[in-house]
């Protein structure tokens, strides 16, 4: 699915508008669904963070990186995200489910820089 298609949809889940997701604004309200979309639009790895950012009206790459890992360790530690961020993948792209785990939690020696988890399929369509 395209990015467009992406935001419209986290922004009827999260009950926010496009243009709040592309816009500025700060309240939490809107950082959560549009951290959550560029996530969903970066989390299949077709899209570079260029790209990503610039279909999200951001001027470089960093601020993807930020939502990437901030929705990462929100998938951790809050089930209920988990578990939209989950529905929303399979809204998307009727795709396996696949959620971030610490490597530790796991039993698997991994040294990535920023703190990125490897992917782990733990079910799907």
């Amino acid at each position: 699915m395209d990015i467009a298609g992406i935001q419209k949809i986290v922004a009827a889940k999260f009950g926010v508008t496009v243009a709040q997701i592309n816009g500025t604004g700060r309240c939490a309200n809107i950082v959560l669904p549009r951290h959550v979309s560029m996530f969903l639009s970066w989390d299949d790895g077709a899209r570079s963070y260029m790209e990503v950012a610039r279909m999200h009206n951001r001027g470089d790459h960093t601020t993807i990186i930020n939502a990437r890992s901030r929705i990462e360790y929100l998938i951790e530690h809050d089930a209920d995200l988990s578990e939209t961020v989950d529905v929303l993948r399979l809204e998307l792209n009727d795709a396996p489910v696949v959620r971030f785990v610490p490597a530790a939690a796991i039993g698997v020696a991994w040294a990535e820089p920023a703190g990125i988890f490897p992917q782990i399929v733990v079910g799907g369509a």
